[in-house]
């Protein structure tokens, strides 16, 4: 009983389909982040299934370490408005209804009222930030003088169109 070569072709067709899934699943999870070999549990008939939906749904650590990349430009600025909180704190130049805030929920516990105090502040300067960057973004329709932003193509009260957007 010999061994035909459709059952060669076959055998090899199967081996490579089995070998370019492993290979694909140890891509996907080194890109997500984990270990290439836990491709190893597609061997393990019920463990895999169960890996599947764990890895489906639990957080990638590759997501982690992108985030605090793109997060590394905006916790500067950040780190900027704690430090000028800092130096008010320091100076004893404060915003007095910021510090009576800080103090009311620390319970007349100095400490904490600062570290409150801070926390509170940086929320308000970054409110500010906020606001003063959509300031920066109004404009003024050249027709009728009306506030405009600079995404804006056509003036809402003259209907004419801006010259920044041509």
């Amino acid at each position: 009983m010999g061994v035909s070569i459709w059952q060669l072709v076959i055998i090899t067709f199967i081996l490579g389909i089995i070998v370019f899934g492993v290979w694909l699943n140890v891509r996907i999870l080194n890109k997500a982040g984990y270990s290439g070999w836990w491709a190893a549990i597609l061997f393990v008939p019920v463990v895999n299934i169960i890996m599947i939906w764990v890895f489906a749904f639990s957080k990638w650590p590759i997501l982690n370490q992108r985030r605090s990349v793109s997060t590394s430009k905006e916790s500067d600025e950040a780190g900027e408005l704690y430090a000028i909180a800092w130096r008010e704190l320091e100076s004893e130049n404060y915003h007095e209804s910021v510090w009576a805030k800080a103090f009311a929920h620390a319970n007349g516990n100095e400490a904490a009222a600062k570290a409150g105090y801070i926390e509170l502040r940086v929320s308000q300067l970054l409110e500010a930030e906020a606001v003063e960057a959509v300031r920066a973004q109004r404009k003024r329709c050249p027709s009728c003088n009306a506030d405009v932003t600079e995404a804006q193509a056509v003036c809402g009260s003259c209907n004419k169109v801006l010259p920044w957007s041509q």
